[in-house]
């Protein structure tokens, strides 16, 4: 597939899906090599639950800049197609969870706020979309970043309810471990590299 992109060899190729046993036709790609930027396929990442892949891809144009696309494709017929959600993705990072993929569209300027998605249904807005980490039920980000974009509040959103975790969080500093709780550091500083650490256990904060 690269090779057909560097040489503009798309019209002359046919996409397929090998499903086990089967082998799908993929219609509506036509539109990459109709771009005139730089055009590739950045990541994949497949939700079985719902027999979907969904694909972002990198797009670069001079007059344009870069975006990142995202599709989906649907392999449950003989014959699918590949169809656009949003031309505007965040740095094409798709995350996969057992909920399914989430992802975050739509930031601003700033980079600071943006609205995550799971499978295509919005969970969350204001989110702060550089880190996000996901557990097996549950989904945890920040909100409220600062000018410097280093602390914010951590939330938790499990089956669509969002739960406040806690404030001054630093950003990039929380991860999850054992058991699916979460480890996050509060007025952290980043001269010292020290903070206050916390482990959250899905009810409450332990010092």
């Amino acid at each position: 597939m690269d090779e057909a992109f560097e040489n503009n060899l798309l019209e002359q190729a046919g996409f397929y899906l090998m499903t086990g046993d089967k082998l799908i036709s993929v219609a509506g790609m036509e539109e990459f090599y109709e771009k005139p930027g730089k055009v590739n396929p950045n990541s994949f990442c497949m939700n079985s639950a719902t027999e979907e892949i969904y694909m972002s891809v990198y797009y670069y144009d001079e007059e344009d800049g870069s975006t990142y696309d995202l599709y989906v494709i649907p392999y449950t017929e003989k014959e699918v197609e590949c169809r656009l959600i949003t031309n505007e993705l965040h740095s094409g990072n798709l995350i996969r969870s057992e909920q399914g993929i989430y992802y975050v569209c739509d930031v601003d300027k700033d980079g600071e706020e943006g609205i995550l998605f799971l499978n295509g249904v919005e969970v969350a807005k204001d989110v702060y979309p550089v880190w996000i980490e996901s557990s097996a039920d549950a989904i945890y980000y920040i909100k409220d970043i600062n000018s410097d974009h280093d602390e914010g509040t951590l939330y938790m959103n499990k089956n669509g309810k969002e739960t406040e975790i806690a404030e001054d969080v630093a950003s990039g500093y929380y991860e999850i471990i054992k058991d699916g709780n979460i480890a996050y550091f509060v007025d952290y500083s980043y001269k010292k590299n020290k903070g206050d650490l916390f482990v959250f256990t899905g009810r409450k904060s332990i010092a």
